[in-house]
């Protein structure tokens, strides 16, 4: 059995066994609180690293480009992500959830400016220089 009709199989297997298996599953839970709370410990402390790597991955990526304008490069927080195209998915800065395909995906359609270039770019845009 491959892995697509072992995946099929538990599917199927689960509908027709549903009102059970939920019914295993919290008599479990009721058994085992110290193992529910280790486990949701555990999860959350293993999301936590996640965002961590992937803040630091833009982090990086915005110091490695530095802006596009002024080559400015010195503080990651003072760059920020322009979509010049007016193709805006996600704000990259908030959406750390998101897995970093998605994420990586959305910076190739971004330049990087640092906030001082950003404003005066987006004030031309706002009086119609560009």
């Amino acid at each position: 059995m491959n892995q697509k009709q072992k995946k099929e199989y538990y599917k199927d297997y689960y509908q027709v066994h549903k009102k059970n298996y939920r019914e295993r599953l919290k008599q479990w839970r009721r058994d085992n609180p110290e193992k529910v709370k280790r486990q949701a410990i555990n999860q959350q402390e293993y999301r936590s690293i996640k965002y961590k790597k992937k803040r630091q991955f833009v982090r990086d990526y915005k110091l490695l480009k530095g802006c596009a304008i002024c080559g400015y490069n010195n503080c990651a927080g003072a760059l920020v992500f322009h979509h010049p195209n007016n193709d805006k998915e996600f704000v990259i800065g908030s959406s750390m959830g998101k897995p970093i395909k998605d994420i990586k995906k959305e910076m190739g359609k971004c330049i990087v400016l640092c906030a001082n270039c950003h404003a005066e770019l987006h004030e031309k845009i706002l009086k119609g220089k560009l």
